[in-house]
């Protein structure tokens, strides 16, 4: 059995509108780096018909967002503000667009 420990550090960058994310790791014995990056990328979604607060709880219920995706609310200009990889965010604006619907009073 071999005596390594491993030690991770991670490093968030900022560069509007996108997000790297990079986990370091390094063992003991051979000072090894490696080093992972996931591109975050943010949406900006403003729907016509439903309340940011109801989008939300929709996307959090389908278990929609990566576990490293966030959601930030603009109530006052009912703005989704998301941030995840760029599939997911694709994913997101698709499934608001089937769900932004005017309701029938028919």
């Amino acid at each position: 059995m071999s005596n390594l420990k491993q030690i991770s550090v991670l490093l968030l960058v900022s560069m509007l509108p996108i997000f790297a994310y990079c986990e370091v790791k390094n063992t003991k014995e051979d000072g090894a780096k490696g080093c992972l990056v996931n591109r975050l990328t943010t949406g900006y979604i403003r729907p016509k018909h439903i309340d940011v607060e109801g989008l939300q709880k929709l996307i959090q219920k389908h278990h929609i967002l990566s576990d490293k995706g966030s959601i930030v609310l603009d109530k006052r200009t009912n703005t989704l503000i998301i941030q995840d990889e760029k599939p997911v965010v694709k994913t997101i604006k698709q499934f608001i667009e089937k769900v932004d619907k005017p309701i029938s009073t028919k």
